[in-house]
């Protein structure tokens, strides 16, 4: 994300890292919240993930009443969101350690800077809370009743347009995880959240975990078209297909038919589509550049990712 904003703010696209979507599954790999992402961190001891794979993020986060979650953006900000389950409870907001200068929060009850959201399991509260000037500002949030659950956080400067990134993904999801949605349940899987956050470009970018597991490329499709078909319901589509893994990983026929697949999805669904796999060429020339010698991207190797990224969405907006 923040390799993203970068790229699409230096070349006139002002861009936007301020947000955080659970843990991204990082605290089953030994990181917590805190340490996965500095700009959050706590009073006291760090929140507690329950880490679910096919929730945004890979989860939610029980929130704490002993322990304050404060998360402190990177660019001048003067509103913030919040994204809670609808399970009851109840939250108090703070900005820099006091009462926000508003609290709205439609379907909830609020009262002053506490909010309790419905406890029917119906879906998502939106709570929104400005400061009374835009500047750096610390975002709080603590259980005063009840055991609330949150997913995300997103700050941004209410005057100045830009384009705000959200990052639904978590380690080791695939395409089933990120397409799953209520079927009559509680609608609060990914694909329910991809609708509620209602994007004006989603980008899809899930096919290496699918061709490690050997997924069938028909699964892989249905998946990735119930996500392309939520994502245009408020707007457009990248499509990606991942970059080289070790053929010890996925075996190179799985990952090349896997990206035949999903490039031939793009064009019957007229949707942008990127191969970072041809893009990269093959393992050989991607090996030196991964961070675990299977999978990951390194840094540098991740930037350029986001400059491809940027020139894709310029491309697309050309």
């Amino acid at each position: 994300g923040a390799t993203l904003a970068a790229e699409l703010s230096a070349n006139g696209y002002a861009a936007l890292d301020n947000a955080f979507v659970c843990d991204g599954r990082s605290t089953p790999y030994g990181v917590s919240l805190s340490g996965y992402d500095p700009r959050v961190s706590f009073t006291g001891a760090d929140w507690t993930p329950n880490n679910v794979q096919s929730f945004a993020g890979g989860g939610y986060l029980n929130i704490s009443s002993t322990s304050i979650l404060q998360f402190i953006p990177t660019t001048s900000v003067d509103t913030f969101e919040c994204l809670l389950f609808n399970v009851g409870g109840s939250v108090a907001f703070a900005i820099d350690g006091s009462a926000p200068a508003t609290v709205t929060a439609p379907g909830a009850t609020v009262v002053g800077n506490v909010v309790t959201p419905p406890s029917g399991n119906t879906g998502f509260t939106r709570v929104t809370i400005t400061a009374a000037s835009a500047g750096t500002h610390t975002f709080g949030a603590v259980a005063t009743a009840g055991t609330p659950l949150m997913s995300s956080v997103m700050g941004y400067n209410s005057a100045v347009k830009a384009i705000d990134i959200v990052n639904q993904a978590s380690v080791a999801a695939n395409s089933g995880d990120q397409a799953t949605e209520s079927t009559g349940g509680v609608p609060w899987y990914n694909n329910d959240e991809l609708g509620v956050e209602a994007p004006d470009l989603t980008i899809i970018n899930c096919t290496v975990n699918d061709a490690g597991l050997g997924t069938a490329t028909a699964t892989v499709t249905a998946n990735l078209q119930a996500i392309i078909t939520k994502a245009k319901l408020t707007g457009d589509v990248l499509l990606v297909n991942s970059s080289p893994a070790n053929p010890t990983f996925a075996t190179t026929l799985a990952q090349t038919t896997l990206r035949d697949a999903v490039a031939a999805l793009a064009v019957s669904n007229s949707v942008a589509f990127m191969d970072l796999y041809e893009y990269f060429v093959d393992w050989s020339a991607v090996a030196s550049r991964t961070a675990d010698g299977l999978v990951h991207p390194n840094r540098g190797m991740a930037a350029e990712v986001g400059q491809v990224y940027r020139q894709c969405i310029q491309a697309m907006a050309a």
